[in-house]
């Protein structure tokens, strides 16, 4: 009920006062002792104008030119004839503007003089000029109201289309970052599950194995069970449509992270890496690892090249695992076509991985700052 009444309300300031001219317009002429009648006919002309008015977007020609035919017997509407007249400007930029305009000025000018007794050339030349600023003034306000709106409309379209294409841009970079971790994990698992094999195989056509061989190798199927078992119950809801393809060469984890490093110091970039881990986490948290440090880089190099980055990783078993890379910001930061969305590919990884990650300026640096478990739950 309150949204109908404010609804409402833009509506009532137009049509209160035009109708309070339109019937002081019939009383000054008429005086008290005037044609009654003429005044009951132009309320209920008034009325059915007014109410007509409701349909001026959806028929704006055909309300328009019934208003102004409307004129010929009650010249007083002519103040609602000039709002359907601007609404029509407003929506329309066509040649029936033009036309429905020499109409109101005609309908105006011979209901003026029609509806005088004794109408002179300077009576007929006032209607036609007044008429004929009136549609000229109320025509040049609509089109610019109505160009305001169009180039409004066309400034929203653009953008909800660019925010339909930065929604679809993050999900397909969560997309693609949840298919690169199932092709990780086809790598991880299939190793594994090959020594595995290979061991048992062993153990079962070869007879003259040492007992010590053969504890090992026992030793060895367990360890190679367990981490797959492990990696496994870390991944279970990550896996997604895949390409059909695996990667040929192993993936990389934080072993090959100082090579990374010096790779990027070998570009010219300062790069300081910090290692304080306790001991070798689970391949899966390694790799993880590895791609936000990866990620991070990449961004810094990208977005204020020059700058030195450093790398922190810590933890145990007891606490998990924590990165922390950071780089002053750059006075000229440079853009990229595809900018953040490795970042948000970062962070759909490490929400999978049931940890969490931030990325974003901390005292005039850009801090990423991740958390992994150490194991899975």
């Amino acid at each position: 009920m309150e949204r109908t009444k404010r609804a409402w309300l833009p509506e009532a300031a137009r049509i209160v006062p035009i109708a309070f001219f339109t019937v002081v317009g019939q009383l000054l002429p008429l005086g008290l002792e005037g044609r009654y009648w003429a005044l009951v006919a132009n309320a209920v002309a008034l009325v059915l104008g007014l109410v007509a008015m409701r349909w001026r977007r959806r028929h704006p020609v055909t309300l328009t030119v019934a208003l102004s035919l409307l004129m010929l017997p009650f010249p007083s509407l002519w103040l609602v004839s000039g709002w359907a007249y601007l609404s029509l400007a407003t929506h329309l930029r066509t040649r029936a503007t033009v036309l429905v305009g020499l109409l109101d000025v005609v309908c105006f000018t011979l209901g003026t003089v029609v509806e005088s007794e004794l109408p002179t050339p300077s009576d007929v030349a006032g209607a036609v000029v007044l008429s004929g600023i009136s549609v000229v003034a109320l025509g040049a306000l609509g089109s610019y109201l109505g160009s305001r709106r169009r180039e409004e409309a066309a400034i929203q379209a653009r953008l909800e289309l660019a925010e339909r294409q930065q929604r679809l841009e993050r999900e397909n970079a969560k997309a693609e970052e949840r298919n690169r971790i199932a092709r990780e994990m086809h790598d991880v698992l299939a190793h594994k599950i090959t020594l595995i094999s290979l061991h048992a195989g062993a153990l079962a056509y070869r007879d003259d194995l040492a007992p010590d061989e053969v504890r090992q190798a026992g030793e060895t199927i367990r360890a190679s069970a367990h981490d797959a078992l492990a990696e496994l119950r870390m991944i279970l809801g990550q896996l997604r449509q895949t390409d059909g393809g695996a990667p040929a060469k192993p993936q990389p984890t934080l072993a090959d992270l100082p090579a990374l490093v010096e790779g990027h110091r070998e570009a010219g970039h300062q790069v300081v890496l910090d290692d304080r881990l306790e001991a070798e986490p689970l391949q899966t948290v390694s790799r993880h690892a590895y791609r936000i440090a990866q990620e991070a880089l990449t961004n810094a190099a990208r977005h204020a090249p020059g700058t030195p980055v450093e790398i922190v990783i810590a933890g145990g078993p007891e606490m998990g695992l924590s990165l922390r890379i950071s780089n002053p910001l750059s006075l000229v930061a440079a853009t990229s076509p595809g900018a953040g969305l490795g970042l948000v590919g970062l962070e759909e990884r490490v929400d999978l991985a049931g940890g969490h990650m931030t990325a974003g300026e901390v005292d005039g640096h850009f801090v990423v700052d991740a958390w992994l478990a150490w194991a899975p739950a």
